[in-house]
């Protein structure tokens, strides 16, 4: 549409002067938007307006989840982070610290198939280590 001449616009164009938002609705460019055909000339600030409404019409969404994150993450921080940065800061590791766990596990010492040396726990220990990072991630 922005790159056809006026003859090609004026037989294929038949668009008003509204826009649809990512939620369904309909949102009027202009007043009356919906009755309204938009001119060849004034074909780029229709492409305009429309992408300014749709990026604008998620604001408060948006702002939202900014709030949520900030409640986690200082908000100076988001200078200085990418998003990879900021969702390990939120959410975690995505992959399973297997030696960071082997410090962590308590043992029952008082039965010798549960001690730290036991062949049964060294053998779950080099199974748990053979899995891949989504097998680790569905056991734990």
């Amino acid at each position: 549409m922005l790159s056809w001449d006026k003859a090609t616009y004026d037989v294929y164009a038949s668009t008003y002067w509204s826009t649809e938002l990512p939620d369904g609705s309909k949102f009027d460019l202009v007043e009356d938007g919906g009755e309204k055909l938009v001119d060849y000339a004034d074909r780029f600030d229709f492409v305009r307006k429309s992408f300014m409404a749709r990026l604008t019409s998620t604001k408060a969404q948006c702002e939202a989840i900014k709030r949520g994150i900030c409640a986690v993450v200082p908000q100076a921080v988001f200078n200085i982070a990418n998003y990879e940065d900021l969702e390990t800061w939120v959410c975690g590791s995505s992959g399973i610290d297997i030696e960071l766990l082997k410090e962590h596990v308590t043992y029952d010492q008082n039965n010798e198939n549960y001690k730290k040396d036991s062949p049964l726990i060294q053998n779950f220990w080099k199974v748990l280590e053979s899995f891949s990072e989504d097998e680790q991630r569905k056991f734990i």
